[in-house]
């Protein structure tokens, strides 16, 4: 998976844990969406889902747009192997996330995370 993918995948759970709602069952929802369509229709359908779990309030929006841009770039780049690319992304996002689950992180601005850096976060490297 490029890198770009894995700085997605740290700045949606960063903006998942630390800017409103995100419940744990939504990941789940998410990743449940993707399997169960058809593949050439696989990330239309999560971006939806996403979409109107943001407008019903289950998904912060900023998590949720961070997820979308994700999906539009494997969308855009992986083309044939993209419902490939976004299960491996999406599991990738499902384990920060839940890494994520008892850390109190400093705020900062979502772009400013990458993958790296919240891997030495917290794995507590200086």
């Amino acid at each position: 998976m490029a890198s770009g993918y894995l700085d997605y995948a740290a700045k949606a759970a960063y903006a998942a844990r630390t800017m409103g709602r995100f419940d744990r069952a939504q990941v789940h929802k998410i990743i449940e969406v993707l399997e169960s369509t058809p593949d050439d229709k696989a990330i239309e359908y999560v971006e939806a889902f996403i979409l109107r779990q943001v407008a019903n309030g289950l998904i912060n929006r900023t998590a949720g747009r961070v997820l979308v841009e994700a999906l539009q770039k494997i969308k855009k780049e992986k083309k044939k192997e993209s419902k490939d690319a976004a299960r491996e992304f999406l599991g990738i996002f499902k384990w920060l996330y839940e890494a994520c689950e008892h850390s109190r992180f400093p705020r900062l601005h979502v772009e400013k995370i990458s993958f790296e850096d919240l891997i030495r976060f917290l794995a507590g490297i200086k």
